[in-house]
């Protein structure tokens, strides 16, 4: 099972690592104070929410966990070559089929466009992957089987092995 925060470093680590001249970072805590200072661009990752299929119960509630991921791009410019719609085809590249740690692949969801002012253009993406969410259980305490010896009647048992007496 894999846990939110660190599948969104994941996926900003990966974008990083594509798109290393703009900006990458987690949505931040007050998206209001947010100011978008970069000469080129750049993506904001957050977690949209998620959904969970129906449970198989196998001793543990186990569960598939769907995750929405939502991701804001800004980008000084539309149409020129470092601008946002080649911006946004890129970011597209960088997470199609990537697989963060515990989950699947990557597959995307929609993208739309959000705003301009001033020559600073946002659009979304959004985009989903799987995990599996597992029940936590308690530590088993009881005794575990260490050895299993085999033998048919009449045959003696093994040496280490002494057998009850009536």
């Amino acid at each position: 099972m894999a846990a939110t925060l660190p599948i969104l470093r994941d996926v900003v680590a990966r974008i990083q690592q594509q798109m290393p001249d703009i900006e990458v970072r987690l949505f931040p805590d007050d998206p209001a104070k947010y100011s978008f200072t970069h000469p080129k661009g750049a993506v904001l990752v957050g977690y949209q929410g998620g959904s969970f299929e129906r449970p198989h119960d196998i001793e543990a509630v186990v569960q598939q966990r769907n995750l929405t991921l939502h991701l804001t791009l800004f980008g000084r410019g539309l149409h020129n070559e470092s601008g946002t719609l080649p911006l946004l085809d890129r970011l597209r590249l960088a997470l199609t089929g990537y697989q963060p740690s515990d989950c699947n692949k990557i597959h995307l969801l929609n993208e739309s466009f959000l705003s301009e002012a001033g020559g600073v253009w946002q659009y979304e993406l959004r985009a989903q992957t799987e995990t599996q969410q597992i029940e936590q259980q308690a530590e088993d305490t009881r005794p575990r089987v260490s050895n299993i010896y085999l033998y048919r009647d009449g045959s003696p048992p093994p040496h280490n092995l002494n057998p009850k007496q009536p």
